[in-house]
């Protein structure tokens, strides 16, 4: 009797199969004739037929799913290949889910209630009043800062 090799995605366990084996979940086969499914590694997902794995790109994650999914609203992911999404810090959002990247907020969240003097309240879109700021220069020429974000 001739062998036939199980195509990529499939697997026999032995050399006396009569059939083949779907790779099962969190599983791939690249090559045709495996007697083995590899696992899928973190970060990264399966293609429908189980013949290869890609990793999640920058704004998903992946654990035990071995699915790509989206960051949730407010959560982000800056690296491929993540097994989680990082909350946004105080102060910051995400515009939506799937993000890489968190920023500042809008609203007078942002604001830093420990602040005090001319330019406490600033944020990204405050005009910056200059009055306010020479008020503020040191004898060195320094120009103190508080509470101020710039992104």
């Amino acid at each position: 009797s001739s062998c036939t090799a199980c195509p990529a995605g499939q697997y026999a366990d032995n050399r006396a199969s009569t059939s083949c084996i779907m790779c099962g979940r969190c599983r791939f086969a690249d090559d045709k004739g495996t007697e083995s499914c590899a696992y899928v590694p973190p970060g990264a997902e399966t293609n429908a037929n189980h013949t290869a794995y890609s990793v999640c790109p920058t704004g998903y994650y992946s654990n035990s799913t071995c699915s790509c999914m989206e960051c949730p609203k407010n959560y982000y992911s800056d690296t491929e290949e993540s097994v989680e999404c990082t909350p946004c810090a105080s102060g910051y959002h995400t515009e939506g889910t799937g993000s890489s990247i968190c920023v500042l907020k809008d609203s007078d969240d942002s604001v830093n209630d420990d602040c005090s003097g001319p330019l406490c309240g600033v944020t990204e879109n405050t005009p910056l009043n200059t009055a306010a700021a020479t008020s503020v220069v040191g004898a060195a020429g320094l120009l103190l800062l508080c509470g101020i974000s710039w992104g």
